[in-house]
């Protein structure tokens, strides 16, 4: 599993994903600000090259249409490569715990297409309900 990213966003979540469920073999090629395309192919297509082994990989990608997903399609054309725009941290928590139990990419994507995956939510003031003095931490012992 590689991530993708304009700038450091796939590295800070790569990050916060390894605090959150432990070390992982994931790895994040980010897109530097003012890097040659070309360049940005070679490292990514390195990543890859090193990571297929004739399998499938699994690609997560910021956002569709930018260079890092253009980069990921061209490659897609030499090397087994899955891509999936859009990607969260609750997305990635849900396929990185899941893939532990079952390293399968079909899998993976199927985890990734379920819509409680996603992470997306809409929470209105009327939702929280306004309590002021609620703990900012899950841990009950603070």
């Amino acid at each position: 599993i590689i991530l993708i990213s304009h700038g450091p966003f796939c590295v800070g979540l790569l990050k916060t994903l390894n605090m959150i469920v432990g070390n992982t073999t994931v790895s994040a090629i980010p897109l530097n600000e003012g890097e040659d395309p070309n360049q940005y192919r070679q490292k990514l297509e390195r990543e890859v090259s090193k990571n297929s082994n004739g399998d499938q990989v699994l690609v997560f990608c910021d956002l569709k249409g930018g260079t890092p997903y253009n980069t990921a399609a061209y490659l897609s054309n030499r090397y087994k490569i899955n891509i999936v725009t859009g990607m969260n941290l609750p997305m990635l928590i849900a396929v990185i715990t899941d893939f532990d139990s079952n390293p399968d990419i079909n899998f993976a994507i199927k985890v990734v297409e379920n819509t409680n995956n996603q992470g997306i939510s809409v929470i209105t003031p009327r939702d929280i309900g306004g309590h002021k003095n609620e703990k900012l931490s899950i841990d009950k012992s603070r």
